[in-house]
């Protein structure tokens, strides 16, 4: 790594070196390995002070894109109607749940139909509240703990997938990640000192976001949403993050180490686990490190006059994730378009070194160190 180019917070300190010394003191795998930081991660505390992990979590950019007005209205009044059947000081108060339902049909459907073609995502919205208002009403998510993951799929989590169809990008589901295949078998190749290694096996996202050789964001999914569950632990502290730097890693040399592209470029995750959802976001703010930006966590709840709390506020989170994956394509459509070193091919060993580049270090592989024991 060039030190001139590593991420130095405001008091000086250097977030790769920092890293780097506290990686090789841990026998079990971790995502900082892989020089992947989870701004939300309880260890942070004992790497960086209070100052330090602010500084971490505000470099660069770390919002969430806005809503379009006309989604923010709708949503709005969808809200606004659902709080006329709360009465939350009144203890003996049972919500008329059939009523809560009739009225976010009617204020959902009080403008008619929209067009698929010029309002797409107020077409999804539309669509998809009013397919989870018939689970309401004929008590579809009463049964919802005895669901199977693939039930958990079919009728919850492939709703969401829908919101992405105007992109053009495939949605797969349980597709082996290119970019992760490639990055744990980058070291395959005729040496003359060994045998060509076996090829690696790579992990089955439970969604991939793909287009055009790309991969945007992936997702993983549970039947329980119990946080302290095996399998949520490894699949959102080690899965996740290394398939997300493993497609990072893959757009970025896709566009030549582009340094200023780098620092544009988002890759999203979800994370669907029972009826729960939060999505993470990895980007690059400085240096060689990818952060991880977590958002709350969401829970369909079983009865409408809980759409407040969960429904409509996973469907503001997707439709920002789609928003992000929607500019990051842009972005890498728009390098790769105008970049002229794309359109007067050459020798690589005549091709100078750009001053903008950055190469980012590599994924840990699977047997650099030892997985999963500690948990």
């Amino acid at each position: 790594m060039d030190s001139e180019l590593k991420w130095k917070l405001s008091d000086g300190t250097v977030v790769e070196d920092i890293l780097h010394a506290y990686g090789i003191s841990y026998e079990f795998e971790h995502s900082i390995h892989s020089y992947c930081i989870n701004a939300s991660d309880e260890t942070l505390k004992n790497i960086f002070s209070k100052e330090q992990i602010r500084d971490i979590k505000t470099t660069g950019n770390h919002n969430f894109p806005s809503l379009p007005v006309n989604i923010q209205t709708m949503l709005n009044g969808c809200d606004e109607v659902i709080k006329k059947y709360i009465k939350v000081d009144d203890e003996e108060w049972v919500p008329d749940q059939k009523a809560i339902v009739d009225a976010v049909y009617k204020e959902i459907t009080k403008n008619g139909f929209y067009d698929p073609y010029q309002q797409f995502d107020e077409d999804w919205l539309q669509k998809t509240i009013l397919e989870i208002l018939s689970y309401y009403r004929w008590d579809v998510l009463k049964s919802v703990e005895k669901w199977s993951e693939m039930d958990l799929v079919v009728r919850l989590w492939s709703l969401f997938d829908k919101a992405f169809d105007n992109l053009h990008m495939e949605t797969k589901r349980d597709h082996t990640s290119v970019s992760m295949d490639i990055s744990q078998n980058e070291d395959r190749m005729v040496s003359g000192e060994n045998s060509i290694p076996t090829k690696a096996n790579s992990f089955r996202p439970d969604l991939i976001y793909f287009k055009d050789g790309l991969e945007y964001g992936t997702a993983e999914c549970g039947k329980s949403g119990d946080a302290t569950a095996k399998k949520k632990i490894i699949e959102t502290q080690l899965h996740i993050p290394k398939i997300m730097k493993a497609m990072f890693h893959r757009i970025i040399k896709k566009c030549k180490n582009n340094k200023s592209l780098a620092r544009k470029i988002r890759v999203v995750a979800l994370s669907q686990f029972g009826t729960s959802m939060k999505v993470y976001v990895m980007d690059n703010p400085d240096g060689y490190v990818l952060r991880v930006l977590e958002s709350n966590e969401f829970e369909v709840g079983s009865m409408p006059s809980m759409m407040q709390c969960g429904v409509l506020p996973l469907l503001r989170l997707v439709l920002k994730s789609k928003y992000i994956i929607k500019q990051t394509n842009l972005d890498v459509q728009g390098y790769l378009t105008n970049n002229d070193d794309n359109k007067d091919p050459d020798f690589i060993s005549n091709q100078d070194n750009n001053n903008d580049e950055i190469a980012l270090p590599r994924l840990l592989k699977n047997d650099d160190k030892r997985q999963k024991r500690s948990l």
